[in-house]
């Protein structure tokens, strides 16, 4: 590797691991609910290969996150963690389809549009909520990097660790092999050596262009040479090896969900639905800029260097749309998609697509400017520009200003259930695993040795861990406006009658009238409640 080139992926890394720091100590914790609260939870309390209740959605980041004990810290860790490789998402693929350098700069470019266009909110389901898309997209590509290394160098070490990203990536989303699997594939066909083309800027680019023109046959200009090699199928091997333990981890540790194909006209509306959906996950400035910076490229075209330059970008284009369309049309097609019409199923999609525009202009643009000292800066300005960008789109990050968004977001029921010396929650999910979170980091922060337990939705983990409370001492925060999800929840895992007691301000407190394991007291409904 240049030198150069070398300090430029240093200052990456680190541009990264500050602006992951710097996110996760800032605001975006107001954005928290209870399906990411439960991320901390599995890690604290009850890890499980795959999120409570679910056949799928490894648990990767929480079992990273184990050796943080204290609730915050664990909080805040995962969050960091996500954070680095929700933004290296962007930067690997970069890497990957445009090579070190372009890909450097179209990495760069696309974090800023995501951290300088989306709300606060939508960064937040990206980074921080939605485990199962950036993160998994960043491990993916980064385990086909590591592939191709061994491709190159023949170490036996750089496949195995690819390998071993590859395995991981699948464990968090089986589904990455819908966006892995159709890259690798199209990547290998049309533009395989564009990475390599693209690491001849330093080469005097004016000669070799002089030469194309003069001389139209030249054999420069045919970049389609090499066939698809043995890293592309290693690559592919491996997605479908990982594809394959994914799926058998799944049976072997849940239950399966069931799994059914859409018709055709379902697909049609579940895609239109979903579609429209993306907006909730990335503001529609942030797809403006996109398409802007792609449509000032297409100026490129007007000088010869700039057409020389679209023989190698546009089939890197129409490749990337068309891994973007395969994916979409592969999520729209299942069942579970359906069910919310979520756009969160097709996220790495809008991905690819974004890096298919940038990295054209990237590509276009670094064709017809000319080489300076400033152009060679551009991959660590830009990385340093992102930096920039995050901290001032998350203002002064701290301790305390995480601590104050926690507690305005998940604290609402704390000084009851403590004040009322509750071992258990029950009520909507929405309302239980927030406040069972924040209950505990208030009791750890105490100093104290009690843990409050959920009884709700994903509870199952945990339910022989919350029966170990002595049914005499038990005191269940029933949450105010919650009685049927409560009544639903208690008759679900078989809780005993309950007697009520007097309410406490958001919460009702409810104890046993028999043991746990008194079958003849199981609750069956409302009715137990005496």
């Amino acid at each position: 590797m240049h030198p150069r080139s070398r300090r430029d992926v240093w200052l990456v890394l680190a541009c990264l691991l500050v602006s992951a720091v710097w996110i996760a100590l800032g605001p975006i914790h107001r954005h928290h609910t209870a399906d990411s609260i439960v991320m901390a939870l599995v890690s604290l309390y009850r890890w499980t290969p795959l999120y409570w209740e679910q056949d799928r959605l490894g648990m990767f980041f929480p079992l990273v996150a184990t050796p943080w004990r204290q609730p915050l810290d664990n909080l805040l860790v995962q969050a960091a963690l996500t954070t680095v490789a929700g933004l290296a998402s962007f930067f690997l693929l970069g890497v990957y389809v445009l090579g070190r350098s372009r890909g450097l700069i179209a990495g760069a470019l696309a974090a800023i549009f995501l951290v300088a266009f989306c709300k606060l909110d939508q960064q937040f389901e990206h980074l921080v909520m939605l485990q199962q898309n950036a993160q998994a997209l960043a491990l993916g590509v980064g385990g086909l990097l590591l592939v191709e290394k061994w491709g190159q160098s023949r170490r036996v070490g750089w496949l195995m660790v690819g390998v071993l990203c590859l395995l991981v990536t699948h464990w968090i989303n089986p589904a990455a092999a819908f966006v892995l699997g159709p890259l690798v594939v199209v990547r290998g066909l049309l533009f395989r050596d564009l990475g390599a083309w693209s690491e001849q800027d330093d080469l005097r680019r004016s000669d070799f262009i002089g030469k194309v023109v003069v001389e139209p046959t030249h054999s420069a200009i045919r970049w389609h040479e090499r066939p698809p090699g043995r890293a592309e199928v290693a690559g592919l091997t491996a997605i479908a090896v990982s594809v394959v333990v994914s799926m058998a981890l799944s049976r072997s540790v849940a239950q399966p969900m069931p799994y059914r194909l859409l018709s055709p006209a379902e697909s049609w509306d579940c895609g239109v639905a979903m579609y429209r959906h993306l907006h909730v996950y990335f503001h529609h400035r942030w797809f403006s800029a996109t398409e802007i910076t792609a449509g000032l490229a297409l100026c490129t075209l007007a000088w010869p260097a700039g057409r020389i330059a679209a023989r190698r970008s546009l089939p890197m284009v129409a490749g990337l749309l068309a891994v973007a369309a395969a994916l979409f049309v592969s999520m729209s097609s299942l069942e579970h998609a359906a069910q919310n019409h979520s756009a969160r199923y097709v996220i790495p999609s809008v991905l690819v697509w974004q890096m298919a525009l940038v990295g054209f202009a990237v590509v276009q643009f670094g064709a017809v400017l000319p080489v300076t000292r400033w152009s060679r800066a551009l991959p660590a300005g830009l990385a340093v520009a992102m930096t920039l960008v995050v901290m001032s789109a998350h203002g002064r990050p701290g301790f305390d200003v995480v601590r104050r968004e926690l507690d305005q977001t998940l604290g609402r029921y704390t000084d009851d259930i403590l004040a009322a010396e509750c071992t258990h929650v029950t009520g909507d999910y929405w309302h239980v695993w927030p406040a069972v979170f924040h209950a505990n980091l208030r009791l750890a922060e105490c100093g104290s040795p009690r843990t409050l337990w959920g009884i709700a939705p994903r509870s199952r983990a945990t339910e022989s861990l919350w029966r170990e409370v002595p049914w005499q001492t038990v005191r269940i925060a029933e949450i105010t406006g919650d009685e049927r999800q409560a009544a639903e929840a208690l008759a679900r895992y078989r809780v005993p009658p309950q007697v009520e007691q007097s309410p406490q301000g958001t919460i009702r407190v409810l104890t046993l009238t028999a043991d746990w394991d008194s079958a003849a007291a199981v609750a069956s409904g409302p009715d137990a409640r005496k």
